[in-house]
């Protein structure tokens, strides 16, 4: 090519003309038979030097472009779906060009969907280069509900997972360690099954419940290599919702009570999302207003004091959420203050005693069910006692969680169906140390509980450490 280029230039010296040579880099030659110069096509180029450039979407993301130019005014155009328009060169608008000392720049503040297509610089003899922008918009959930309830009874559920993105990402999800995504075909007894970017749960029983994860995954590719990645997850709680229903296993409808004790009325239901409790009397509309409710795990119950007769009778329970209301109706019925127990010390550890309680003779039909023993530190008032609930079992009973080397003061109440009765006897015991055996301290009770100006000195000193061999029946 050179060599006839060459050939048809030294004709064109001898007779005349013009000879133009096109190169496939479309680098263009030209001479004139009047001044015998040669002109170099104007050289445009890109800096970065991308055909193709990828960038994300959002407040803050920003990029520019330079055309470089040997020669020649330069502008920038965009096209974008087959509409072509001038690039702004006022530094105002949010995407303009701004010449520089080797060019003009392309500026970008604040990257955009709108901005993606092709841009063009060219010059006044028509020259062009090119790039094109890909715009990333980066996945989000949006208006995705992280708890997502079904109500009781539905056989199948959809559980929603609104992805956006550009390019749009592809969605999967994980369902009780079971990673599901697109099929061309689901069978029809698979538990769960997509549609679109939603999950289907199939045959909905309690063990669905739990939480389930949304996950989103962004790739921009170019020729198979993978020029942007990104994913995002998501994690929605299901669960199956139902209206109030009374617990069979603890329903109750009679409570006893005596004047001058507190009554205890409980009603348990089962709701979800859990039922709010009110209670009435059952003769009127408004609300117990002497009681105290007290709710937790599905259970209510209402504390109420017997100061009169007139606390007895019928009350309504009545257990309501979202989805649906029940009531039941209960009755207060006067009982016998239990009898007052008899405690001792049977043997005493670090960390807790073992106490012997007899029982009092039942009152009318009501049998004691269990005991409620109260215990503080000796320089502490009963104000700031601690109480422990034992059922009714042995006449041993463990009560624990005592300090080492502590001085305290113990009592109990038995329990019926009424309500709990007067304190008993106070015994005075000192725990032991943490490296000691247990104390058998059977034989030194009837002495402390019978002496009672002893027991107040001891106290008061708040020194005394009682010692006894040990015995052969330690624990």
């Amino acid at each position: 090519m050179v060599n006839l280029c060459a050939l048809l230039f030294l004709v064109s010296i001898l007779g005349g003309g013009v000879c133009q040579v096109y190169k496939k880099t479309e680098v263009e030659f030209a001479t004139s038979t009047k001044n015998y110069k040669v002109y170099k096509k104007p050289e445009l180029s890109l800096q970065p030097s991308e055909q193709k450039v990828v960038r994300q979407a959002g407040k803050g993301n920003s990029y520019f472009m330079r055309c470089r130019g040997t020669a020649g005014k330069l502008r920038w155009r965009h096209i974008q779906d087959n509409e072509e328009k001038d690039i702004s060169t006022s530094t105002l608008d949010r995407v303009h060009s701004e010449v520089s000392k080797s060019g003009l720049d392309l500026v970008f503040g604040d990257i955009q969907n709108e901005d993606e297509g092709r841009y063009i610089c060219e010059n006044i003899q028509g020259y062009k280069v090119f790039f094109e922008m890909l715009v990333i918009q980066p996945i989000d959930f949006g208006s995705t509900p992280h708890y997502q309830p079904v109500l009781f009874g539905q056989t199948s559920h959809r559980l929603i997972c609104n992805v956006k993105g550009h390019p749009f990402p592809t969605v999967t999800w994980k369902a009780k360690g079971k990673n599901i995504w697109n099929k061309a075909s689901n069978h029809p007894h698979e538990k769960y099954e997509m549609d679109g970017t939603s999950l289907i749960i199939k045959d909905i029983s309690k063990s669905d419940q739990g939480k389930y994860l949304c996950k989103a995954v962004q790739i921009v590719e170019e020729e198979v290599i993978v020029k942007e990645s990104s994913f995002k997850e998501i994690v929605i709680k299901f669960k199956i919702e139902q209206k109030p229903s009374w617990i069979t296993s603890a329903s109750q409808d009679q409570f006893y009570g005596y004047v001058t004790g507190k009554a205890n009325m409980t009603c348990e239901a089962f709701a979800e999302p859990p039922a709010n409790f009110t209670w009435t009397e059952n003769h009127l509309t408004g609300h117990v207003m002497d009681g105290a409710v007290f709710t937790k795990d599905h259970k209510s119950t209402l504390q109420i004091p017997v100061d009169h007769h007139n606390i007895f009778g019928a009350y309504k329970c009545i257990a309501q959420n979202i989805h649906g209301r029940i009531s039941k109706v209960v009755h207060l019925t006067e009982g016998a203050k239990p009898g007052t127990p008899y405690i001792e010390i049977y043997k005493i550890f670090a960390d807790g005693i073992m106490l012997r309680i007899q029982e009092p003779q039942a009152e009318m039909f009501l049998k004691v069910k269990g005991f409620q023993v109260e215990y503080k530190e000796v320089n502490k008032s009963w104000n700031e006692s601690h109480l422990s609930e034992l059922k009714l079992t042995s006449s041993i009973y463990l009560l624990q969680g005592l300090n080492p080397k502590t001085l305290y003061d113990i009592r109990a109440r038995s329990r019926n169906k009424a309500g709990l009765s007067d304190p008993s006897n106070v015994i005075f015991i000192k725990t032991n140390s943490p490296s000691a055996q247990a104390l058998n301290r059977s034989s030194m009770s009837g002495m402390i509980q019978n002496t009672e100006l002893l027991i107040l000195l001891l106290a008061m000193l708040k020194i005394v450490s009682f010692e006894v061999p040990l015995q052969n029946n330690m624990i």
